[in-house]
C-alpha cells in the first residue's frame, strides 16, 4: 500500500472515530477505487453501512475482506455483527466462533456471542460462553451482568442477584445492573428492592427508557392505570424506539376507555414504522369500533388484512363489524345484508385459519341487538372456523364409582359483573355430594382475582386458572382436568370461551343466558333456558338442543341497596341533578339495547305526560353514547330537551337511582336482565313488550314468574298506555309496586332452579354413567 494510500486510510479513519461518517465513507471508497481489495478500508466501509441500515451492501464488502484474509478475527468480528444486525443469529453465532477461535482473548467477541445465544434461547451454551470470558477476563462488570441476566431468564433470581452484585461492586456506577437486578428482585415478589434498584438506575442514568417502561409493566399488572400511563410516557420522552412504547399506551387507554388517546397512541405507532403494521391497524379498528366507527373500523381492519394476507381472521372480523348504536332501522338491514353476504363469499372460498382464536380475536357480541334471529349467521360463522378447530383428544369414558365432574366456563365469573350476580349464587348450592365441581376461570390481571368467585375448595371445587393469552394453552388446562359436561355461561361475550367450545373438550357442553343468543357451534349440545322466556317456536332460534326449565334459570340474590355502607343516607333527586318534581321514566339499559324501534315509543310517552322526563345511562366510551344522543335529537327534536343522560355510576347509586324514580322503561327487542332484577328489588314498576327472541324477554319472565301482568304490554301502543298510567296516576304506582314486592320470594333466590339444573346434568350423563 503506497504512503498516499496509507495516510488517506489514516484521515478516513480519523474522521470515522470522530463521527464524520459521510466523509469517511468517500474516502474509504476512494481508497477502495484505486485499491479494490484494501482490507481495512472494506471492513470499515461495511461497519458504517451496516450501523446506517445496509447490512446487505455491508455482507458483501465483508465477504471479500474475508476472502482476501480469513485469518483476521477482527473481519469475522464485524461480519458477525452486520448478521446479527440483518436478524441472521445462527450465521452470526458462527462468526462470532470464528473471531474466538483465532483469538481466545478477544473480549468483545465473547460478550456479543453469549447475547446471540440468548436472543436464540441457548442459554446453557451462553452461561458457558460467560463464564470462559470471565476466566480470561475476570475484571469485566458486562461480563457479569450479561451472565446474571441469563440467570434471571432461566428462572434463578438467587444466581442472577449475585452476579449483579459482582458487577457493582466492580462498577457502583453500572446503571443497567441495578435495572436488571430489581427485575430480579420484581421476580422474586419484593416490590421494595425493586423500586430500590430501579430508582439507582434512574440515579445514575436519568434517561433510562427501559426502567421507565419497567415501571409501566409494574404497575399495569397492580392495574394502577394511570401511574402505568405517567412512567410509559416518560419512557417516550428518553427512548429513540417509540413504536413499542406507543403500543403499550394504546392498549392502556383502550382498557380504561379512553378511546380517543388509545387511537392516537397506535396511530403513533403505525407511523414510527418499528413495529407490526397488521398490528396496529386492528387495534386501531378495535378502538374505532367501540367509538361506534364503524365504517373506519372496517376500512382499518381491512388494512390489516392486506399486510397479513395469511391471516383470514382480520377479514372476517371487517365484514362482521356493525355499529354499537344504529343510526336508523335501514342502517341495520345495509349492514346485515352486506355480512351475511362476505360471510357466504369467504366460506365459498374454504377458507383455511391457522389458530383461529388469535387470528379473529373477537366476538359478534353486537349483531344480538339488531333484534333479528341470529342462528344463520352463527352458523355461518361455525361453517367458516370449525373446519380449522380439531375437536379436543379427550377419554370420553368413565370410572366406576366417579362422581360426575361438572366445569363452569367464565372469564365473567365475578362479583361486580353482571354474569357473576345472575351465575355465582348457584354455584354455592350444587350438592357436592352428587356431583364434583371444576371451576375453569379465565382471567387476564392478577389484580382481578379478588373480585373472582374462588370456589369452595371444602367442598370439592377445583379451581383452573386459564390465561387469556394462548388458546393451546387453556384447551389443554381445560383437557387435563376433563370434566363430563361443561357450562358455559355466556359464549358470545369473550372469543376464548367460544373458540374452547368450538373444540370439545368434554362429553357434553351446554351454554346459557349470559348472552342470550344461539352460539352456532354444532358442538354444543344443548341451551339452557326457560318455557317461562322463549316463544312457542323457540327452538327454530338455536342451534342447540333447547332446554326448556320450569324456572328461571338463575338463583339470583336479593340486592341490599344500603350493604355498601349503610349509615350514608340515599341520594336525592337534586343529588343525581334530575327535577324533584317530575315523572321520571328510566331507562338505564346500555344505550347499544336502544333500538331505533324504540324511539317512537320514548316520544309518544314524553309527547303525553308534558311532566315528564326521561333518564339514560352513558356508557363509558363517549363516543357511542353521542351516537344514540344524536338520532334521538333528530327523531324526537320536541321533547329532547327532557331527556337527561347521566354519567356511569357505582352500583350503589345504580341502586339508589331506581328507588327515586317512578317507572323503568324495558327496550324493545333486548331488555333488562340483571337491571330488571335489580329494579325489582326496589319495587320500581318496569313497562315490557315481550319480544320475539330471548332476549328481550326476561322482564315478562320475571313477571310470570310472580303471577303479574300489570306491566306487560301487547304491543307499542299498550306500552305507551302502561307507561302513562304508571306515571301519572301515583296510586295505581304504588299498587304495582306493592304487587312487585309481595313477588320477591317468587323471583329471589329460587331453590327450584338449582334442583332443575341438578336434574338436567343427570339426565345429560346418563348415556355416560355405567351401568
Amino acid at each position: 500500500m503506497s504512503k498516499k494510500s496509507t495516510k488517506k486510510l489514516s484521515q478516513a479513519i480519523q474522521l470515522h472515530q470522530s463521527g464524520h461518517l459521510e466523509d469517511a465513507k468517500q474516502l474509504y471508497r476512494q481508497i477502495l477505487s484505486v485499491n479494490k481489495n484494501q482490507v481495512d478500508a472494506l471492513n470499515l466501509l461495511g461497519t458504517i453501512l451496516c450501523d446506517e441500515g445496509d447490512p446487505q451492501q455491508a455482507e458483501g464488502l465483508l465477504t471479500r475482506a474475508l476472502t482476501l484474509n480469513p485469518k483476521q478475527p477482527e473481519l469475522h468480528f464485524s461480519m458477525a455483527n452486520i448478521l446479527r444486525d440483518a436478524g441472521k443469529l445462527i450465521e452470526a453465532k458462527d462468526a462470532y466462533q470464528r473471531a474466538i477461535q483465532l483469538d481466545r482473548t478477544y473480549l468483545d467477541a465473547y460478550i456479543n456471542l453469549g447475547n446471540v445465544l440468548q436472543a436464540l434461547r441457548e442459554l446453557d451454551d451462553a452461561i458457558a460462553v460467560y463464564q470462559k470470558a470471565i476466566s480470561i477476563c475476570p475484571n469485566t462488570p458486562d461480563l457479569y451482568n450479561n451472565l446474571g441476566n441469563v440467570y434471571k431468564h432461566q428462572g434463578e433470581p438467587t444466581k442472577a442477584l449475585d452476579c449483579f452484585n459482582t458487577c457493582l461492586k466492580l462498577d457502583p456506577g453500572h446503571a443497567n445492573a441495578y435495572f436488571n437486578a430489581g427485575g430480579a428482585f420484581q421476580d422474586m415478589g419484593n416490590t421494595d428492592l425493586t423500586v430500590m434498584h430501579y430508582e439507582m438506575a434512574l440515579q445514575l442514568k436519568p434517561d433510562f427508557p427501559q426502567v421507565y417502561m419497567a415501571y409501566g409493566q409494574m404497575h399495569l399488572a397492580k392495574q394502577d392505570y394511570q401511574k402505568s400511563i405517567a412512567a410509559f410516557e416518560k419512557a417516550l420522552e428518553h427512548s429513540s424506539q417509540k413504536g413499542d412504547i406507543y403500543k403499550r399506551l394504546g392498549d392502556i387507554y383502550f382498557r380504561t376507555s379512553n378511546f380517543d388517546k388509545a387511537e392516537e397512541a397506535f396511530k403513533n405507532a403505525v407511523e414510527s414504522g418499528e413495529v407490526d403494521q397488521s398490528y396496529c391497524y386492528a387495534w386501531i379498528a378495535y378502538v374505532q369500533e367501540r367509538q361506534s366507527k364503524t365504517r373506519e373500523a372496517i376500512e382499518n381492519f381491512n388494512k390489516a388484512y392486506e399486510l397479513s394476507p395469511n391471516n383470514l381472521g382480520l377479514k372476517v372480523r371487517a365484514v362482521t363489524r356493525v355499529p354499537v348504536v344504529y343510526s336508523s332501522l335501514e342502517e341495520i338491514e345495509d349492514y346485515r345484508t352486506q355480512m351475511v353476504q362476505a360471510l357466504e363469499d369467504i366460506l365459498a372460498e374454504a377458507p383455511v385459519l391457522d389458530n383461529p382464536y388469535h387470528q379473529f380475536g373477537g366476538t359478534n357480541f353486537f349483531l344480538a341487538y339488531q333484534g333479528k334471529n341470529d342462528r344463520s349467521v352463527m352458523e355461518l360463522m361455525n361453517r367458516i372456523f370449525n373446519p380449522n378447530v380439531l375437536e379436543a383428544p379427550i377419554d370420553r369414558t368413565r370410572l366406576v364409582g366417579e362422581k360426575p365432574r361438572i366445569g363452569i366456563v367464565s372469564r365473567n365469573l365475578r362479583k361486580s359483573h353482571t354474569i357473576g350476580k345472575l351465575m355465582i349464587p348457584f354455584l354455592d348450592r350444587l350438592d357436592r355430594d352428587k356431583f364434583s365441581v371444576v371451576l375453569y376461570r379465565m382471567q387476564e390481571f392478577q389484580a382481578c382475582k379478588q373480585d373472582f368467585y374462588e370456589g369452595q375448595p371444602d367442598k370439592g371445587d377445583v379451581v383452573v386458572e386459564v390465561s387469556l393469552g394462548d388458546y393451546h394453552t387453556a384447551l389443554e388446562k381445560l383437557c387435563e382436568i376433563e370434566s363430563d359436561i361443561l357450562l358455559y355461561t355466556d359464549i358470545g361475550m369473550d372469543p376464548m370461551s367460544y373458540f374452547l367450545a368450538m373444540a370439545k373438550p368434554a362429553k357434553i357442553q351446554c351454554v346459557t343466558w349470559g348472552h342470550p343468543v344461539t352460539t352456532g357451534l354444532d358442538r354444543m349440545d344443548y341451551f339452557l333456558s326457560s318455557k317461562l322466556l322463549e316463544p312457542e317456536n323457540a327452538q327454530t332460534h338455536y342451534t342447540e338442543e333447547l332446554i326448556l326449565l320450569d324456572t328461571l334459570p338463575t338463583y339470583y340474590e336479593k340486592p341490599q341497596p344500603t350493604e355498601s355502607n349503610p349509615d350514608k343516607p340515599p341520594k336525592s333527586r337534586m343529588l343525581f341533578g334530575l327535577p324533584k318534581d317530575k315523572t321520571i321514566y328510566l331507562c338505564p339499559q346500555s344505550v347499544f339495547k336502544i333500538h331505533p324501534e324504540f324511539d317512537s315509543v320514548l316520544a309518544d310517552i314524553l309527547r303525553k305526560d308534558p311532566n315528564g322526563v326521561l333518564v339514560m345511562v352513558k356508557l363509558r366510551d363517549p363516543g357511542t353514547t353521542e351516537v344514540l344522543q344524536a338520532r334521538l335529537e333528530r327523531n324526537l327534536p320536541d321533547v329532547y330537551d327532557r331527556i337527561f343522560f347521566l354519567n356511569p355510576m357505582p352500583r350503589e347509586d345504580f341502586v339508589q337511582l331506581m328507588a327515586i324514580s317512578d317507572v323503568m322503561l324495558d327496550p324493545l327487542h333486548f331488555g333488562g336482565g340483571n337491571t330488571t332484577y335489580e329494579g325489582f328489588s326496589t319495587g320500581l314498576p318496569i313497562v315490557t313488550l315481550p319480544g320475539d327472541y330471548m332476549r328481550g324477554r326476561v322482564t315478562y319472565a320475571c313477571y310470570q314468574q310472580m303471577g303479574l301482568t300489570d306491566c306487560v304490554a301487547n304491543n307499542k301502543d299498550h306500552y305507551v298506555e302502561i307507561a302513562l298510567r304508571l306515571g301519572t296516576d301515583k296510586g295505581y304506582r304504588q299498587q304495582v309496586s306493592d304487587k312487585i314486592i309481595a313477588g320477591h320470594p317468587d323471583i329471589f333466590e329460587n331453590t327450584t332452579f338449582v334442583q332443575e339444573l341438578e336434574a338436567f346434568f343427570m339426565k345429560a350423563l346418563t348415556s355416560y354413567l355405567p351401568e
